[in-house]
């Protein structure tokens, strides 16, 4: 995974973010090395655990969650952030839902703080007055279909324990001076057409 940076001054130090970027492409190649398996996997007969394509599925979908969201998460990100502004259409929406982009930060920091693994604000597909905060205790839990994530924050210790031990909190309150709101606008647009 290239990056159009090497640390994020304040948030992720070159070391910390070379550590998260190799896990992230551990996923990528877990990935590919699961899809090779699946090309080849003999298909089970009938319903059974301990089948190894029951394995393989499951690390699929694992494994993808792991390659999507840490792409969105590092996508949202850039060092200094780029503020938002009350011309957006996430802005206007986030208000519309949460009262105000600093309320909606309260709510996405509390899931934050609550989550294992992420905290993903996504707005539905199907009618995009409906923007929600998932929390997913990993990869592949917690997400629903037919919603697409907009704003991706990781809060697994890897994401953090270098440059903020023990402070989840510390952390979290680093990452939203560091949002990359074009970026949030754009996913949000894409996802409403």
């Amino acid at each position: 995974m290239k990056l159009p940076y090497k640390s994020i001054p304040g948030l992720v130090s070159a070391e910390a973010l070379a550590a998260h970027v190799a896990l992230a492409d551990g996923y990528a190649a877990s990935l590919a090395r699961v899809d090779k398996a699946l090309d080849s996997a003999s298909l089970p007969s009938k319903r059974t655990l301990e089948h190894p394509f029951n394995a393989l599925k499951r690390a699929e979908t694992y494994a993808i969650g792991g390659v999507l969201l840490h792409d969105l998460y590092f996508g949202n990100l850039c060092p200094g952030g780029i503020s938002p502004h009350r011309d957006m259409a996430i802005v206007r929406s986030l208000s519309e839902r949460f009262g105000g982009v600093q309320e909606w930060w309260a709510h996405m920091r509390a899931t934050a703080l609550s989550a294992n693994g992420w905290a993903v604000t996504a707005v539905c597909e199907v009618d995009p007055s409906d923007i929600r905060i998932f929390l997913c205790d990993q990869h592949d839990m917690g997400a629903s279909f037919g919603y697409s994530p907009i704003v991706i924050l990781d809060v697994y210790e890897h994401s953090f324990w270098i440059d903020f031990p023990n402070d989840r909190a510390r952390y979290l309150d680093a990452c939203v001076h560091n949002l990359e709101w074009r970026e949030i606008e754009r996913r949000f647009v894409e996802a409403c057409a």
